[in-house]
């Protein structure tokens, strides 16, 4: 994994939407909005494969969606491949698939300075006056939220679930890198869409 020249901080950018929720259990205020906490699960990899990113400057394996198309030369299947955005220098990489137009997420390489939740946290309490967060699901180094735009006055909060107002945040330690991977921000998802990118991100690991 190469040391980069880190971006302008995008992390703490605040975008259009929201995001919706997870059954809650236990709830406590975090982020300037209600929260509610669920049991953590373990990583699903179920439907997803292995992508190798070395080739984009990245010395990770990240999983995406397993999905196939037909070679109408060959007549076999092969692997849809993701698409990923990277400039040279640069140590952020956008990346989505053909045909799956609610799998968006962003990858950072921040080299040695440390991430964690918390920090990511603190980001969203500086967006309270403008959101509204809702924790669903959280572990030590990674959380699926909620992020609703405070002028959004939802009538029937049990409805939040159901709506496209999820993002996901994981943190990994890598190499001695931290590498963060999010939902991408301008972007707003419905549950299970954000668990498979977090699940993506979750089975993150050197390809060393």
């Amino acid at each position: 994994m190469k040391k980069y020249i880190l971006p302008i901080f995008l992390s703490g950018a605040v975008m259009l939407n929201s995001c919706g929720g997870d059954t809650p259990e236990d709830s406590d205020s975090n982020g300037g909005g209600d929260s509610t906490q669920v049991e953590s699960s373990e990583v699903n990899l179920t439907g997803l494969r292995e992508f190798d990113m070395s080739e984009y400057d990245l010395n990770v394996i990240i999983y995406v969606p397993e999905k196939y198309y037909t070679d109408q030369e060959l007549q076999v299947e092969k692997f849809v491949q993701p698409t990923i955005k990277h400039n040279d220098g640069e140590a952020l990489w956008d990346i989505t698939m053909t045909g799956e137009k609610h799998f968006h997420m962003v990858i950072e390489d921040w080299g040695d300075i440390k991430q964690t939740v918390a920090d990511e946290k603190m980001v969203h309490t500086d967006q309270s006056d403008i959101y509204d967060f809702v924790y669903e699901m959280e572990g030590e180094n990674y959380m699926l939220f909620v992020r609703k735009l405070k002028s959004e006055n939802t009538t029937n909060e049990t409805d939040v679930s159901q709506l496209p107002m999820h993002h996901f945040y994981a943190v990994k330690e890598i190499d001695g890198y931290y590498i963060t991977a999010r939902s991408f921000s301008m972007q707003d998802f419905h549950q299970v869409s954000a668990k498979k990118m977090l699940n993506c991100a979750r089975g993150m690991k050197s390809s060393k």
